[in-house]
């Protein structure tokens, strides 16, 4: 009978409920105490990674007095960030576009994400915010880019003669220099494509929520041109991870940055770089660490040579 990992994996959080285990794996004699309080979910994936990476270690997860670690990993600071992952993207993309003076920033956002903009309003109220109804995306769309007023004059022009052909390309707006996309994967993927096939002077941001469902790396491919606040590297790494979706994958990679900056701290390595899946970092006692979030762009080329 094939016994499978999840049942391997709730057993042994059952029995550390009520006592620490040790595995004595790795070769050398160093153990790595975790005393922590976190949901089932992120106690599997601790207990998980820990066994595959060959650590020795020991866990309580009963301790009352012992840290919490949020369920949401992404939106968690893990103990030792000043951000969470999530408020550390939305923090690079602020700084990177929402300064600009002479253009304005347009942000398309659906429901999940109105909290976020209404703070984005208040602000920058003088940029654009459009909530897409999903009725005809395209339609819509082309209203926004003022490509329909293009159309509109094309027809006009294109009556006036019926023996003369006219070469129609539809212009876009030009007081819009970026674009910035707070949307569901389900909405992304198909308004996305849509403002790609309109203009390419336009710059396009979303933060990694904007593929978090997506089941496989090379679904990002529908945000080509889209700059992420994610490390290049980071996505070869989630390529490499089986998961339900990428989020998964995430949340994987943070857990092993978490174990990473407890050894750091337990074994007083603070003086070494330390290369985490967001970056090279040096970890300072008692200081909060800053994500090194460089902005990295979609493009067709890189992630068929990533997968």
């Amino acid at each position: 009978m094939k016994i499978s990992l999840s049942f391997i994996l709730y057993f042994l959080i059952f029995f550390l409920s009520s006592c620490s285990i040790n595995q004595s794996i790795d070769k050398n004699d160093y153990e790595l105490n975790i005393n922590l309080q976190t949901s089932n979910k992120n106690r599997e994936l601790i207990i998980e990674t820990l066994l595959k990476e060959n650590i020795k270690f020991s866990v309580n997860f009963n301790l009352k007095e012992s840290p919490i670690l949020d369920d949401s990993l992404i939106n968690s600071n893990l103990q030792y960030f000043c951000k969470s992952f999530i408020e550390s993207q939305y923090e690079v993309i602020e700084t990177s576009i929402f300064n600009l003076k002479e253009k304005k920033v347009l942000t398309i956002y659906s429901d999940d994400f109105k909290n976020k903009v209404n703070t984005l309003k208040i602000k920058y109220p003088n940029n654009l915010y459009v909530n897409l109804s999903k009725n005809d995306y395209k339609s819509e769309i082309e209203d926004i880019l003022e490509v329909s007023n293009s159309y509109k004059r094309y027809s006009f022009v294109n009556n006036l003669d019926k023996n003369v052909n006219i070469n129609h390309s539809p212009r876009v707006r030009d007081d819009i220099d970026s674009i910035f996309f707070l949307v569901n994967y389900e909405s992304a993927k198909a308004i996305i494509p849509i403002f790609n096939s309109y203009t390419s002077s336009i710059k396009f941001y979303s933060t990694s929520e904007v593929f978090h469902d997506a089941d496989e790396v090379r679904k990002l491919i529908d945000f080509e041109n889209t700059f992420i606040p994610l490390p290049k590297d980071l996505v070869l790494k989630m390529s490499s991870i089986e998961s339900g979706n990428i989020k998964q994958s995430i949340e994987r990679l943070m857990i092993l940055d978490f174990l990473t900056i407890e050894e750091i701290y337990q074994r007083n390595l603070f003086s070494e770089e330390v290369n985490l899946n967001t970056g090279f970092k040096k970890v300072k006692k008692n200081q909060c660490i800053d994500r090194d979030l460089p902005l990295w762009k979609i493009s067709n080329d890189v992630i068929a040579n990533q997968i």
